[in-house]
């Protein structure tokens, strides 16, 4: 299963997600701020952009 780094553009926080994570985060928003995130703010792994 992919992995993917996560960087809140309003609370910096610094996050790693499974693909399940990912996906409940996008809907929902930043696990600490709230803050509405997209696809663009996950990078995999390798360093990619997701």
């Amino acid at each position: 299963m992919a992995r993917y780094e996560f960087t809140c553009p309003d609370c910096t926080a610094r996050l790693e997600f499974d693909e399940r994570q990912r996906s409940v985060a996008i809907r929902s928003g930043c696990p600490l701020c709230g803050r509405p995130i997209a696809d663009t703010h996950f990078v995999t792994r390798e360093g990619r952009s997701a």
